[in-house]
């Protein structure tokens, strides 16, 4: 695959991230601030993009503690916005929609092409 999302993943941070997957990988992954949330366990959401794509990290649109943005370059020289969010199920839709609208002054809506992926 040249690209895999897991949310729910319980990484343990004394781990490498190596020990989680192959090097043809690059993993980019934020664990729950538990203080912060005051969660007693929980999420983290991880990508794993394959390592031929030149990617990095795009902390600027990571408004939430629960999601991962990457931006990344494919061999056609387009550049992807690649997002994994995790909504944990009682979360209200007003939480997204206000998530959305935060994000408006920060992403150019012109040029997006957006895909959600749902399992």
């Amino acid at each position: 695959y040249t690209i895999v999302f897991l949310t729910e993943t319980w990484l343990e941070d004394t781990i490498p991230g190596s020990q989680y997957t192959y090097p043809v990988y690059s993993l980019f992954w934020k664990d729950r601030h538990y203080a912060a949330t005051g969660e007693r366990y929980g999420v983290a959401v991880l990508t794993a993009l394959i390592t031929s794509a030149c990617a990095c990290r795009s902390y600027d649109l990571e408004l939430s503690s629960q999601c991962v943005w990457i931006e990344a370059t494919r061999r056609d020289r387009l550049n992807y916005l690649i997002w994994n969010y995790y909504f944990v199920p009682h979360l209200s839709s007003d939480v997204f929609t206000h998530h959305l609208q935060d994000l408006d002054g920060k992403l150019d809506v012109t040029v997006l092409c957006a895909h959600i992926w749902r399992f």
